[in-house]
């Protein structure tokens, strides 16, 4: 982490371009699992204005932020941009819809997301694909965000114990996000 955070403070030195600086640390932080500073530059830079909806808007699921996944998705519509490749954006708007209708917010998402992030962390691992998968099942039902790991599926099994220790300790069990990692090892 110290060396991402030298990186982009040499960047801004340089007067590296804002964008750029932004995109790094969306995506930086996102996979590294920490989703409330990813959140931050994930908002500032992935924007219909950018024209880089259809590229970075992926980035926004492992920051939890499926409100402004549906808001950059209307605005893209609007714009008439095809959206048709992204194959998951269902799925996301189907998270943003519960969310708004159980009346939580990215923020708030996004703390959920870096309490898994920790427990990744603490195994030196990164989660896989281009942003971890999500199940949601309808309004009232939580939101789950799979995150595919380089474990096996028994110790998958038990870093989604832990995370739901962390959502206990951290008071946020009531919270309608969870977490599953799936061990992809043999």
């Amino acid at each position: 982490m110290n060396g991402l955070e030298e990186a982009i403070a040499k960047a801004r030195k340089a007067d590296a371009e804002v964008a750029q600086i932004l995109t790094t640390q969306a995506v930086c932080y996102a996979n590294l699992g920490f989703a409330s500073k990813a959140l931050s530059a994930f908002r500032r830079v992935v924007d219909i204005q950018n024209m880089n909806v259809t590229v970075g808007i992926h980035t926004g699921v492992a920051c939890g932020a499926f409100q402004r996944i549906e808001e950059l998705a209307n605005q893209a519509e609007l714009a008439k941009m095809d959206l048709s490749g992204i194959k998951n954006l269902p799925k996301w708007r189907a998270a943003a819809a519960a969310m708004s209708h159980q009346g939580v917010t990215d923020d708030e998402y996004a703390r959920v997301v870096d309490l898994a992030g920790e427990v990744i962390r603490s195994r030196k691992l990164l989660w896989q694909d281009k942003a971890p998968g999500v199940v949601a099942n309808g309004l009232d039902c939580p939101v789950v965000l799979t995150m595919r790991v380089d474990v096996t599926p028994t110790e998958a099994a038990q870093m989604s114990l832990e995370f739901a220790d962390k959502m206990i300790d951290a008071d946020l069990h009531l919270m309608p996000l969870l977490v599953a990692f799936v061990g992809t090892a043999q």
